[in-house]
């Protein structure tokens, strides 16, 4: 099936968001917390935090947070893959704040543009980034999310998308998770 266009999730796809969350967290509460323990897409539902609300987990979330994130391992070959099917793509992400925006902006660029990195796409990537709360007022058929929120894949399932759900401990009991190098095949065998 060729696909219309490519949305990517930034955090928890090509972004170590929980990476750096934890060692926030670890360093303000004097645990050792780990990837795992992260259980929950929704932090203050994450028993090990012990986060009084929906919105305490922003505390953790230092002024260069947003520009800081790592990569993910497999961050640069999903992109490569993408970029080499020649199918239109977006990063789609939803942030808390206007200022996380300007740094993911930055984050993008930083990571997936120019002489440091393998990619040189016509746009700069922070162009081809949409911020949206509701994914699925973006996506429509024939499109492909690739999301790590089951709420998210559901969501744009029911408009007709495609959505793949990459496997992280917070979906761990969702059907259908794919592994990193189980999405770069997959991606790479819809190219072929």
């Amino acid at each position: 099936m060729q696909h219309r266009r490519i949305f990517v999730d930034v955090d928890g796809v090509l972004a170590d968001f929980t990476g750096r969350f934890l060692r926030n967290y670890n360093a303000r509460n004097g645990t050792s917390l780990v990837h795992d323990d992260v259980t929950d897409w929704d932090y203050s539902k994450v028993d090990a935090f012990k986060l009084r609300d929906s919105q305490e987990w922003e505390s953790y979330l230092d002024p260069e947070f947003w520009l800081e994130l790592d990569p993910l391992p497999w961050a640069h070959d999903l992109m490569a893959v993408i970029e080499c099917m020649g199918i239109p793509f977006a990063f789609l992400t939803s942030l808390p704040n206007g200022s996380a925006l300007e740094d993911r902006r930055k984050w993008l660029d930083r990571h997936f543009r120019g002489k440091d990195t393998q990619f040189n796409y016509p746009l700069h990537p922070s162009k081809r980034l949409i911020e949206a709360a509701q994914k699925d007022l973006v996506v429509g058929p024939g499109d492909l999310l690739i999301e790590d929120s089951i709420a998210n894949v559901l969501a744009a399932r029911l408009v007709g998308a495609e959505a793949i759900l990459l496997a992280q401990p917070w979906n761990a009991g969702a059907a259908g998770r794919m592994t990193p190098s189980e999405i770069l095949a997959y991606l790479r065998w819809q190219k072929a």
